[in-house]
């Protein structure tokens, strides 16, 4: 059954282009508050959505196929049998990123509540913009459990909605554990300023930056900001983080439907005109003529 556009724009932003069928279910339990919705979602290839966000937790598990997340200015790609989870209020952007179709299984999730209401210890959520589990074939049973039992209307599904959540609670907190006592990578992360000096530029790649900035947050000198980033970056750390935007910014464009005044907003920029100026000098082209010009290579794509 494909849905009709109205039930899945307020909540998975816009559609981009290619069909899609699934279900989605918003407050599918009311003795469970702290599961605001579930979807089970089929799409093309092609599929996408534009920058959104949410008021919780968003649970988002790949079955099938591949997909590519723009998170706080990161790109993260989600592969099969993987799990992203995305902390509440952080614009994201998805992207199919297979050539065969995708299937996933998603879900809004009040973690804290979750997690308070069961006894569970919820601090490490603090600070974290998405988690990424690599390997998340066992959060597949309670995803699918939730995915079919809010479809039923049978005895104890209550009980069994209650159970999978539990479980993708304790899966999650496992995977932390885990990730604990194999050691914190932050210690190694903070003797590699070549390193530190990347994860900040990707990481604030949607705005403006200084040197001065990044030099009090990472605590070493301008210099030798300027020093590590020729030496392992081969240019200055601004006209890298410059190049990023572009990157970015041309990625953006080879979607239609996205308007380039969402475009230079999403990377920073003050206005259209302002992104269209920086563009041109960067790429010697206009942002327009950029995407006329991926549009005519994916007509001719399709026509071979």
């Amino acid at each position: 059954m494909k849905l009709p556009p109205s039930r899945t724009l307020p909540l998975k932003g816009f559609k981009l282009a290619g069909n899609h069928a699934g279900f989605l279910i918003r407050n599918p339990e009311l003795s469970l508050p702290e599961l605001k919705y579930i979807g089970d979602e089929w799409a093309y290839p092609e599929y996408g959505v534009l920058f959104h966000s949410h008021a919780d937790y968003e649970l988002h598990l790949q079955l099938a196929g591949e997909s590519e997340w723009i998170i706080d200015g990161a790109s993260v790609s989600v592969p099969a049998d993987s799990l992203i989870i995305v902390a509440p209020g952080q614009r994201h952007l998805m992207r199919s990123r297979s050539i065969h179709s995708q299937h996933f299984i998603y879900a809004g999730i009040d973690l804290r509540g979750a997690l308070e209401r069961y006894g569970l210890p919820g601090g490490f959520l603090a600070g974290r913009p998405w988690f990424l589990i690599p390997d998340a074939k066992a959060f597949l049973a309670p995803f699918s459990s939730l995915s079919h039992e809010v479809m039923q209307s049978r005895p104890h599904r209550q009980e069994l909605l209650e159970l999978a959540l539990r479980s993708i609670l304790h899966l999650f907190l496992r995977e932390h554990e885990k990730g604990e006592s194999a050691g914190e990578p932050e210690s190694a992360i903070d003797n590699n300023l070549a390193f530190r000096i990347r994860h900040y530029l990707h990481h604030h790649v949607s705005r403006k930056i200084s040197v001065d900035e990044m030099a009090k947050v990472l605590k070493v000198s301008r210099s030798m900001i300027f020093l590590t980033a020729k030496r392992e970056l081969g240019m200055t750390p601004l006209l890298y983080h410059a190049r990023l935007r572009m990157d970015l910014a041309k990625e953006m464009l080879k979607m239609p439907m996205m308007p380039l005044t969402t475009i230079a907003i999403d990377l920073g920029f003050s206005s259209s005109q302002h992104f269209s100026t920086v563009f041109r000098k960067m790429e010697g082209m206009a942002p327009s003529e950029y995407r006329r010009t991926q549009t005519q290579e994916e007509r001719g794509g399709c026509r071979s």
